[in-house]
This record gives C-alpha cells, sequence and structure tokens, in this order.
C-alpha cells in the first residue's frame, strides 16, 4: 500500500507499507529513479529511505495535490515507465585484529568462531536500504538472523573510515572517521565518499553489495591504489553495470 503525506508546505512523504521490507525498498528505489528520469523542474530534492521516499518541491511551481496526481501515474510496482536493475558490488573487508576490534565480541557474544562470524557476514547478499548519518554512510538490510547484535551501550569516540559494522539486524559502512556505537568487526580500503567530486558518492541506495573477506596485505594494496586514483570497484560477477 503507497500513501501519499504532506511534510510541511514543501515536501511530500511517499510510504510504502508500515515497516521495511526487501520489496518495499526495491518499490522506493524504482519511484526514486523514475522521478529522477522525468527531470521534473519542481522537484527540488529527493531523500530515500527504507520504506519512504520524501519528495521536496517548489509549491511556486506545483501545490501538494498536483504532485501527488503527478507520482500517482507511476504504476503500484514503483517503476513508472522505466526498469532499473539494481547494481551490485563486491567490497573487500579485512576481518578482525585493529580493523575489526570487535569481531572477538561477537564470536563470543554468538558462541561460535571468528571464522564463522566472518563466513556468515561475508555470505549474505545485502542492499542499501538507506544512507545517512554521515555522508554516503550505509545501512545494509539482509544480515544473518544469527548476527543480530544490539549497539554498544557507550559509542566510540572514533570509528574509521571504511569500518564495517552490526547494529540490531542491520550491517553498515562508516565512510569517514566518526563517532559511532555499531560493533566494528572489519574494514573496507574503499573510499565511499569524495567531497568535491562530481559524483562524491561511491553507492547509491537501492544498491546491492557483497563482501569479500582479504588479507591485510592485499587490504594496503588497494588502500594504496584507491588513495591514486587505480583502484576499480567490481561488480559481482553475476552482475554487470548498467
Amino acid at each position: 500500500m503507497i500513501r501519499y503525506v504532506p511534510v510541511g508546505d514543501s515536501a511530500l512523504c511517499i510510504r510504502v507499507g508500515d515497516e521495511f521490507s526487501e520489496e518495499s525498498a526495491e518499490i522506493v528505489r524504482q519511484l526514486l529513479l523514475a522521478v529522477e528520469d522525468n527531470n521534473y523542474s519542481y522537484v527540488t530534492d529527493l531523500l530515500p529511505s527504507y520504506n519512504e521516499l520524501t519528495v521536496f518541491f517548489n509549491p511556486a511551481e506545483i501545490n501538494y495535490e498536483e504532485l501527488v496526481q503527478q507520482l500517482r501515474a507511476f504504476n503500484t510496482s514503483g517503476s513508472g515507465n522505466v526498469k532499473h536493475r539494481p547494481r551490485s558490488f563486491e567490497v573487500p573487508v579485512c576481518y578482525g585484529g585493529n580493523l575489526g576490534p570487535d569481531l572477538p565480541l561477537v564470536a563470543e557474544a554468538k558462541k561460535m568462531s571468528e571464522e564463522r562470524v566472518v563466513d556468515l557476514h561475508s555470505e549474505a547478499k545485502y542492499t542499501i536500504a538507506a544512507m545517512g548519518f554521515t555522508p554516503g554512510f550505509c545501512y545494509l538490510s539482509g544480515l544473518d538472523k544469527k548476527l543480530f547484535m544490539p549497539r554498544m551501550s557507550r559509542p566510540r569516540k572514533a570509528v574509521a573510515a571504511g569500518a564495517v559494522g552490526i547494529a540490531s539486524d542491520q550491517s553498515g559502512i562508516y565512510p569517514l572517521s566518526s563517532p559511532g556505537g555499531w560493533r566494528w568487526i572489519g574494514t573496507t580500503p574503499l573510499r565511499l565518499f569524495s567531497a568535491g567530486s562530481a559524483n562524491p558518492f561511491l553507492f547509491s541506495t537501492g544498491d546491492q553489495i557483497v563482501f569479500k573477506g582479504i588479507e591485510k596485505q592485499e587490504f594496503d594494496e588497494i588502500k594504496e591504489a584507491v588513495k591514486a586514483g587505480n583502484f576499480i570497484v567490481n561488480y559481482c560477477k553475476t552482475e554487470s553495470p548498467e
């Protein structure tokens, strides 16, 4: 069920169902891409999240009722007359040690080996359900239920850029060094956010990713290649770029 909810006098929220699901996330993604593809002059910004898409608009050009009518033209699959296949990426991660200090804690809490935690985390396929908190932070759905963990009761003052964590039923990637309360189990050498770039975000809401475990030496090599601008993120083997 898709609902349209006014947010002040210059925004509306398209709400897909009452809670997050893979299906609602895909509908939100297709709505987002369809609105972007139509390039409406009166749409000033778009904010996708779990099961919602907030559309900011210029009330001098269109009012709320007219915009709702326009958006209803897209069919209930959310795709309108445009269909996009999600991009799917392979994200290298070095687990444990200084790059994943909470891995032993998670293993102990779940009564399994660190290797098993890594296997479960890296075998899952994730969808970027939302982005925020810091520029480019990825909230990932798809975490194996065996790894669900509460947030830390006392967040760290600083988590490294690229940190991969677990919180509740999600995994996530920190794009910048910042305070954080997620269980930090690994780190990716990729750069998720590049201020000043024409395309500052490496990933987008709706993209799918899988994690690939790597050793410290490979981590260092990729990090240097990223810094030099010589590293290209791999698409998953079963996918191809749009």
